[in-house]
């Protein structure tokens, strides 16, 4: 005798049960509501590159797309709120190389793994850093000041945007291969170091290309070297410090998107197609080239295995130097 046939029916799908046991149940469509993108970068800052294209993320996947700024403790606090979110794709973080690289390494305690508890999704784009000057100090080059401040130990200073921070560890790498003796003059963020690298306070600071281009063009820092293995497109003229002879790593800036561990995979890969998609369009890619950086695009495998090799380069350095951030 045949079996009847059940049909169960939802406000989405139709699920036909051939064994007559009962309803299957439905994955529901996503997106459902609104999708929240969760940031520890202070609004205003390097946020731009995602908010440059949430309109065209909210477009393709028919929910708006709101960004919450959630500044403090190195991104620890924006990584905790995403991790404990409902991992369905309606939560994402939304994070910069530090908070996701470094802060294992540096932080004591760590309150959580990020590469363990989070879920790569789609990296957005990468910045050079970049080695700045003041104008009124006599240093013109990096070469310049690695001989000062070899020629006179313990006597030099260098502003020091964040203890932790990847401008840290990229003063840090060079320290340690050139053997010198410099004094760190430590700020909150980025702003006040700036200010007082301007102001002749402190002579050199590592800034990313991003927030020093203004500063550039306007004549008020001068750049020494980019810490990419190629000059950037927009400052042709400025060296390498690996052309230099400084450095042999490339250092790179970079942001990029996680969900909640255990985020179905079709979801993630939903999201990583329509950020890649929205990222290569003419615009978004003129605004975030005009900001001084680059869009990329990885898959979310890619991504994550970069962010490992990224982890392993830092905590070296970070070992070595003994950083720690209490």
């Amino acid at each position: 005798m045949l079996r009847s046939l059940v049909v169960c029916i939802t406000s989405a799908v139709v699920l036909v049960d051939p064994f007559g046991t009962g309803c299957a149940h439905a994955q529901p469509s996503f997106p459902q509501r609104t999708i929240r993108i969760v940031t520890h970068a202070s609004p205003g800052t390097w946020d731009i590159y995602a908010r440059v294209i949430t309109p065209r993320l909210a477009e393709a996947l028919g929910q708006p797309v709101i960004i919450e700024n959630r500044v403090g403790a190195n991104g620890n606090i924006a990584m905790l709120d995403v991790a404990r979110a409902q991992p369905d794709g309606h939560t994402l973080l939304y994070a910069a190389t530090g908070a996701l690289t470094i802060n294992t390494a540096v932080f004591e305690p760590m309150p959580l793994d990020p590469l363990k508890e989070l879920d790569a999704v789609a990296i957005a784009a990468t910045v050079p850093m970049i080695w700045v000057a003041s104008p009124k100090s006599s240093v013109r080059s990096l070469v310049d000041y690695v001989k000062l401040a070899r020629g006179a130990p313990g006597k030099v200073d260098f502003a020091l945007a964040a203890n932790g921070s990847l401008n840290h560890l990229i003063f840090e790498g060079l320290r340690q291969l050139q053997n010198l003796e410099i004094v760190t003059i430590t700020y909150k963020s980025t702003p006040p170091a700036q200010q007082d690298v301007i102001a002749g306070n402190v002579p050199v600071m590592v800034d990313s290309l991003g927030a020093a281009m203004g500063h550039i063009r306007a004549g008020t820092v001068v750049p020494l070297a980019v810490t990419t293995r190629l000059r950037a497109d927009s400052l042709p003229s400025v060296p390498t410090v690996i052309e230099l002879g400084l450095d042999n790593r490339e250092y790179t800036g970079w942001y990029g998107f996680l969900a909640p561990r255990g985020t179905p995979r079709d979801v993630v890969q939903r999201l990583n197609a329509e950020i890649n998609r929205a990222m290569a369009l003419p615009e978004p890619q003129e605004k975030i080239r005009a900001l001084g950086a680059q869009p990329a695009a990885m898959t979310p495998d890619q991504f994550q295995k970069f962010m490992l090799d990224e982890r392993s380069k830092w905590g070296a350095i970070a070992k070595a130097g003994n950083v720690r951030v209490q």
